[in-house]
């Protein structure tokens, strides 16, 4: 997943993002969220864009790369740290 593009409207900020299914890249969606949503917010709209149940945990890499160590990890509410 990465931001495609930044807009803004009404004046808020409003960001892109194209999102890839891991195992067939050719399958994706552009998703677009609110500057003042959350990263629970873009996991549930991920969730609704797919059409999947959200009753697993999420994990979001800063870097862009699963399990990286060196970067900020941001996780489910309910995950243990």
């Amino acid at each position: 997943m990465r931001i495609n593009q930044v807009h803004v409207w009404c004046g808020m900020k409003t960001y892109i993002f194209k999102v890839k299914l891991k195992h067939d890249k050719r399958v994706w969606r552009k998703i677009e969220v609110l500057g003042s949503q959350t990263l629970d917010d873009l996991h549930m709209a991920i969730h609704e864009a797919f059409d999947f149940d959200a009753d697993h945990l999420y994990s979001f890499f800063m870097s862009g790369k699963a399990r990286d160590d060196s970067d900020f990890e941001y996780y489910h509410p309910d995950a243990a740290p």
